[in-house]
């Protein structure tokens, strides 16, 4: 089921791919929130920069970190790009949340994390125009505006984060997205006004190459 930006009145919409058909579930603990959706959690960021993930079924709510601390003298409106969660709080108790998050009006971005319990988040150095994250087979997977692609190890006690050698040509009005496919590929897709391809990463050796049929289903979606 994936999440659709909408609020009305205290609920939220969901769309369903399997049954292909949208539904509004009551969510008065996500109304008047920036919502993103990972796992089947909601993580929500309030106006005051509290954040929590909520559960849409059961609405269980896991307060995370407060944000403030990092940009509190700043709006939220688009504060945070994108989050995505590393397993789901319901069968995992030892999972980790990266999101994306600066100003609206900077292209340069923070990639920060926090790990289940933890009280503040941790900013991972150097800013860059980062426009997507996600998570796979361990690590967290960034890519830039212009197409750099980065990996980051967070699970040990002394987080790192590696460019890969991986490159893509960069035109004007390009943007990339990271997607992973229903059969456990890590997929790079690349729009602009004229073209979509798709290049498949293989990340033990940093290689891509280009997708000429996407016969695979894709398992996290766009974010557009």
């Amino acid at each position: 089921m994936a999440y659709a930006f909408r609020d009305n009145n205290g609920y939220r919409g969901f769309f369903s791919f399997s049954k292909r058909n949208y539904l509004e579930l009551p969510l008065p603990e996500a109304s008047g929130k920036g919502c993103f959706s990972s796992e089947g959690w909601l993580i929500t960021l309030a106006e005051d920069k509290t954040m929590n993930l909520l559960h849409p079924l059961n609405r269980n709510r896991i307060m995370l970190p407060y944000l403030g601390q990092n940009y509190h003298q700043h709006s939220l409106v688009n504060l945070i790009k994108k989050a995505v969660l590393s397993s789901s709080p319901s069968w995992n108790s030892n999972y980790i949340i990266m999101i994306i998050v600066g100003f609206a009006n900077r292209r340069m971005k923070n990639l920060a994390f926090a790990r289940a319990g933890d009280n503040t988040w941790t900013m991972i150095a150097e800013k860059q125009p980062y426009i997507d994250v996600t998570y796979y087979q361990g690590r967290f997977y960034a890519i830039t505006s212009s197409g750099v692609l980065v990996v980051c190890d967070v699970e040990g006690p002394n987080p790192t984060k590696t460019k890969l050698a991986t490159s893509f040509v960069y035109q004007m009005n390009d943007r990339f997205y990271i997607v992973v496919g229903s059969s456990g590929q890590l997929l790079v897709a690349k729009q602009n006004s004229q073209v979509f391809e798709v290049f498949k990463v293989n990340v033990s050796s940093t290689e891509a190459v280009k997708v000429r049929s996407l016969v695979d289903n894709l398992h996290q979606g766009l974010s557009v």
